[in-house]
């Protein structure tokens, strides 16, 4: 769900920020920040796969 925000969010920003100032370009930073950081999490919270080695073969 946050992903989604971040993304309408990011979206927005690019659209919108074509017609703005300067003053405003603090925000991308900080939007961007909050993307890394979720993505971070994402990836810390995710179980991480057991590494897969060579598949026996069946001896005989």
């Amino acid at each position: 769900m946050a992903a989604q925000v971040f993304t309408a969010s990011l979206v927005a920003f690019v659209v919108t920020g074509s017609f703005l100032s300067q003053g405003y370009s603090a925000y991308l930073y900080t939007l961007l920040g909050m993307i890394l950081g979720l993505a971070k999490i994402v990836s810390l919270a995710r179980p991480s796969l057991p590494a897969r080695g060579p598949i026996p073969r069946p001896v005989g």
